[in-house]
């Protein structure tokens, strides 16, 4: 988009509004992506932890700190 700023405010594309990325063309493709790379981490993390030696307790209890939080 090229348009003129107004009132001295930028323009951009996304815009980050608790905890959502709203796109200037009203797209989920940005939110959608970052929520995927979110979740894709936590379970790389609970991967490594597993093989660290974590009980499936211990495995559970991060499991419910960090993705249902």
């Amino acid at each position: 988009m090229n348009n003129l700023p107004i009132n001295n405010f930028e323009q951009v594309d996304v815009v980050n509004l608790l905890c959502i990325l709203l796109s200037n063309n009203f797209c989920f493709d940005e939110q959608v992506g970052n929520v995927l790379k979110m979740c894709s981490q936590q379970v790389c993390l609970l991967k490594v932890l597993r093989e660290q030696g974590l009980s499936h307790g211990q495995l559970h209890t991060v499991f419910l700190a960090l993705i249902l939080s």
